[in-house]
């Protein structure tokens, strides 16, 4: 999964977080909430999010991947970051299209 930041119209960032503003609606982030979505400015994955939030904050007592999955489906959930799903790998060779089954003999 790549978390891609929505771009806001205007942004200002301060040592104890973030104001975003989007059309209609100002968003005050918590430190660790604006350092996601600074960190999904360009996409990032997941799992290196996780990374990189433990490097910056620590790991916390509840678990990195599961704090980091909060802080995520929060900030989707506000209209800050969406998630995009990656399809699984293609397959390297074009699979035969499976045959009609036969009509049994009369």
């Amino acid at each position: 999964m790549t978390i891609r930041l929505i771009p806001p119209v205007d942004q200002l960032s301060r040592d104890d977080g973030a104001l975003l503003l989007y059309e209609g609606n100002l968003l005050r982030l918590s430190p660790i909430a604006a350092a996601v979505a600074d960190l999904a400015r360009d996409g990032i994955d997941f799992e290196h999010l996780v990374t990189s939030l433990e490097a910056r904050f620590g790991v916390p007592d509840t678990g990195s991947t599961k704090a980091t999955r909060a802080i995520v489906t929060e900030l989707i959930d506000r209209g800050v970051i969406h998630a995009i799903e990656l399809p699984a790998s293609a397959p390297s060779e074009k699979q035969s299209e499976p045959t009609p089954a036969e009509d049994p003999p009369s």
